[in-house]
């Protein structure tokens, strides 16, 4: 690519240094987007349901979005650090170039998985819509691409 630009060329352990210290970094944007993401909405969605007695419940979606929006900044600010990571990507973009993509494939597919898995519990007295059922069989079919 230099001799066809007309650069001086690069040496092969410099090169090899780059890619070296590029692994490094995208795995731990990697493991942060996954461990401190998952920690943090898991923290987030728990509150003690008895003081004291090690009893959890997790909180509905509206107290978990008042939580995000209004809550104290120590609760919010893994949004904050999620927001950074994600805020920009083009999800239509080469994942070959960016891990971002594929994480957030996974956990859209992983996510339609779970909502068929819980239907089919007890598909008679299943409470998940139709609307939703649907959408879910369209991102697993989707994903087979």
């Amino acid at each position: 690519m230099t001799e066809a630009l007309g650069c001086q060329s690069v040496a092969d352990a410099v090169i090899s240094e780059t890619c070296s210290r590029t692994m490094v970094y995208l795995s731990i944007r990697e493991a942060w987007i996954y461990r401190d993401w998952q920690a943090a909405v898991g923290d987030v969605m728990l509150r003690e349901a008895q003081p004291g007695m090690r009893l959890f419940e997790v909180i509905g979606y509206k107290d978990f979005e008042d939580l995000c929006k209004d809550g104290k900044e120590s609760d919010r600010i893994w949004v904050k650090r999620l927001n950074a990571v994600i805020d920009d990507l083009d999800t239509h973009g080469d994942d070959s170039k960016d891990a971002r993509i594929a994480q957030l494939r996974a956990v859209y597919i992983a996510t339609a998985e779970m909502i068929q898995a819980l239907h089919l519990v007890d598909p008679k007295r299943s409470i998940i819509a139709s609307a939703t059922l649907e959408a879910s069989t369209s991102a697993l079919g989707s994903s087979q691409v």
